[in-house]
C-alpha cells in the first residue's frame, strides 16, 4: 500500500482489497483513490473508497490548508 495521509484522508494510486483495515492508521476517517490527472489545470480524477466527501483540513507546519483533494494536487 503506498499512499499519503492528506488531514483525515489516506490517498491511494493503487486499489486495495480491503479499505476497511486502513482505517486503523492514526488519523484517517476517509479513503480515496487517485486516478489519472487531467486537463490544463491539472485536475486529479479521485473515487472515493470508503467515507465521505473529499474536503479536508490539512495541518502543516503551524499552518492550516483547507482543501478539496478532488479538486487540486497537494505534494
Amino acid at each position: 500500500m503506498k499512499g499519503k495521509v492528506i488531514g483525515d484522508i489516506l490517498v491511494l494510486k493503487n486499489h486495495v482489497d480491503n479499505p476497511q483495515e486502513l482505517l486503523h492508521i492514526p488519523g484517517v476517517n476517509r479513503v480515496v483513490r487517485l486516478g489519472r490527472i487531467k486537463g490544463l489545470q491539472r485536475e486529479p480524477d479521485v473515487e472515493v473508497v470508503l467515507g465521505e466527501g473529499t474536503e479536508t483540513i490539512h495541518r502543516e507546519n503551524h499552518c492550516q490548508y483547507k482543501l478539496d483533494v478532488a479538486r487540486i494536487m497537494w505534494s
